[in-house]
This record gives C-alpha cells, sequence and structure tokens, in this order.
C-alpha cells in the first residue's frame, strides 16, 4: 500500500506538487530538508551554492544579477508558495549561472539534496513535467522583463514602478539604489528621473521614500505620453 503524505504536507503548498501522486509526494516529504534563512541571507551565487533547489514556504527570495561596477539588477522574485527555478537550473548546469539568491525577508523553505533532485528527473516523468513547467513559466517571464528593458524608456518604466509600489496613501518605500536595481538601471540615471517628477510636481521626495502627489500624471507617463 501506498504511503500516503502527512497532515503537515508541506508539498500541499505548491499546486503543482500538490498535483503529484500520494507516493512521490511522500519521498519528497522524507528527502526535503526544511530550512530558515533571516532577511539579507545570500542563498546562492558566486561560491555558495545551494545544494539543492528550494521551495519557499514563507517570505520573498530576490534573485538578482549584478552588472558593471556592481550595479545590481532584479531579475525576478520568488513569492511564497513557489519554487525557486534559478535554484533548479543552477543543480542542473552544475553552475551558479551568474545570479545572486538574496532573501528579501526572513525565509522558509525545503531544500532537496541535488543526487535526490537528479534521481526524481530520472524516475518520474510526472516530477520531470512539474519542473520543466515551472521553467518554461519563469522563461516567459524573463523575456517580458527583457522586452520591457528594451521597448520602454526608463521614465516610462520608472512611473509604472511607482504607481505599483505605491500604498494607499501614496507612498513608495524604497531608495534610488533599490529602484534602479528594480528597473536595471543605474542610480544616477533613476535620480534624474526622480528629481524631474519632482520638479513637474509629480511627486514628493524624502528620505528613503517619496509620495505620489499627482497620479494622474504619472499614469499618463506609464501609457507612454512624452514627459515635458
Amino acid at each position: 500500500m501506498s504511503r500516503r503524505p502527512p497532515a503537515d504536507d508541506w508539498t500541499a503548498a505548491f499546486p503543482g506538487l500538490a498535483a503529484l501522486s500520494p507516493p512521490l509526494r511522500a519521498r519528497l516529504l522524507e528527502q526535503g530538508r526544511l530550512r530558515h534563512w533571516p532577511a539579507g541571507a545570500r542563498l546562492f551565487g558566486a561560491g555558495a551554492p545551494l545544494p539543492g533547489p528550494l521551495f519557499l514556504l514563507e517570505g520573498t527570495l530576490k534573485v538578482v544579477q549584478y552588472a558593471e561596477s556592481s550595479r545590481e539588477i532584479v531579475l525576478f522574485r520568488v513569492p511564497a508558495g513557489d519554487s525557486c527555478v534559478m535554484s533548479s537550473a543552477c543543480v542542473l548546469a552544475e553552475n551558479p549561472l551568474g545570479a545572486e539568491g538574496v532573501a528579501e525577508t526572513a525565509l522558509r523553505g525545503a531544500l532537496l539534496e541535488a543526487p535526490v533532485f537528479d534521481a526524481l528527473l530520472a524516475e518520474s516523468a510526472e516530477f520531470r513535467r512539474f519542473v520543466l513547467r515551472a521553467q518554461a513559466r519563469r522563461l516567459a517571464a524573463l523575456f517580458q522583463v527583457v522586452d520591457a528593458l528594451l521597448s520602454s524608456r526608463l521614465e516610462v518604466r520608472l512611473a509604472r514602478c511607482l504607481l505599483d509600489e505605491a500604498d494607499g496613501q501614496g507612498w513608495v518605500r524604497a531608495t534610488h539604489r533599490r529602484l534602479a536595481a528594480e528597473l536595471g538601471s543605474a542610480r544616477e540615471a533613476v535620480s534624474r528621473r526622480l528629481n524631474a517628477f519632482a520638479r513637474q510636481g509629480w511627486i514628493e521626495q524624502g528620505r528613503g521614500r517619496l509620495r505620489l502627489r499627482d497620479r494622474a500624471a504619472l499614469l499618463r507617463l506609464a501609457a507612454g505620453a512624452a514627459l515635458d
């Protein structure tokens, strides 16, 4: 008789894993290791590879790449209830692939050792489908990031970013450096655009945060209108 996963089954937090057969889920539970990381921890990157794929249960993981002069570019974020396809790709490639995983908040997740991951890929067609589908979704999302970088002016992307991140009172809690990382740009370039927004009266700047003063103008710019 097949063993059924226990009531505290961490695989249930992941739709793709929850659809797997009970024997396979039981094997994941038996061989996965639950881990915690503090905010700011570096989970993987050059010289610090993860021992295997990560399935995130709590918190947010930021995957970044560094360009010239150590400029940080945010490739994507992994939310709770999602698997980190970059950690899986690093195992498959036996290489960190030039990206780093940083805990944006405190994290809790399950890790599979690389030999276990390799064995499951080799032995289970349904597990292979789960991994490949996750990789395909992330690849499509990365293409969207690249397309935005190539097709949109920085001020347009910045306006969209501010609108997305503003809370109900119009506050955006972010430094110029962090916004630059989100947009894949230099901090100096983002600062110039923010100063231009402030001169237009669209935003009010403060230390480590800013407030939207003219959301309608930012919405027009986000839609592609020219900055005067």
